[in-house]
């Protein structure tokens, strides 16, 4: 193990404390950088909320910054039946189940129907043809199916005639940070206010002024650019 390397300033990583390279000119802070991540260090005490905005929109606004959970199956284990879901339209936060019955010809081959808890019923499709939901914003490649595999992990062989999958759209962001009032203690904390932007050069932006419990600011930028 080399200990001379500060994992929080390297090549991949950066710590930018709030002072000469991140300051504050009217009430606002502003950073370009480069990278897909971006944490706020937070000194633990009183302080007014802050608001953050990156490439000019509030992070909710970027669709990237929703992320898909894996997508298991009942009965099943925690391997994903589909190990890579994607998307044509923005996503929402919620909760997606998909009814899956394995052809009785052909058991490698799987029908199924899906349906979003806000979304409500998106479409039917079948393992051997690429799907894209009604709405866009669910889309499975044949290739990314991986049924007998995840299923035999737990002991399930052959896969049933009948399961569920589901999985989740989570939010890989923060719009507004609130302080975190412990009284005295010096403790700092980190929190995400982004991550999963496409990795290359973005803009960061803090309002709401030095009262804010900002310390520094520090960026993720990983060695290989976002496919």
């Amino acid at each position: 193990k080399d200990t001379s390397i500060d994992p929080m300033n390297c090549d991949t990583v950066k710590t930018v404390p709030v002072g000469k390279a991140a300051a504050w000119h009217n009430g606002k802070l502003t950073l370009p950088f480069d990278g897909n991540r971006v944490d706020l260090v937070l000194n633990i005490g009183r302080g007014v909320p802050t608001r953050i905005r990156i490439d000019g929109k509030n992070p909710s606004e970027i669709p990237e910054l929703y992320q898909f959970t894996r997508a298991l199956a009942t009965p099943g284990g925690k391997w994903p039946v589909i190990l890579k879901l994607g998307w044509e339209k923005p996503r929402l936060l919620e909760t997606w189940k998909m009814a899956v019955t394995k052809d009785p010809v052909d058991p490698k081959r799987f029908t199924f129907a899906l349906i979003g808890s806000t979304t409500g019923a998106d479409g039917a499709g079948a393992s051997d043809r690429r799907f894209v939901s009604n709405s866009g914003r669910v889309v499975i490649d044949p290739a990314d199916w991986d049924v007998d595999f995840a299923l035999a992990l737990p002991g399930i062989k052959p896969p049933p005639d009948r399961f569920t999958v589901t999985w989740k759209v989570v939010p890989m962001f923060q719009d507004l940070i609130t302080p975190l009032d412990m009284g005295k203690s010096s403790r700092k904390r980190v929190v995400t206010v982004a991550q999963g932007l496409t990795n290359g050069k973005h803009t960061l932006e803090i309002t709401d002024g030095p009262n804010t419990h900002v310390a520094a600011i520090r960026i993720y930028r990983p060695p290989v650019p976002t496919l």
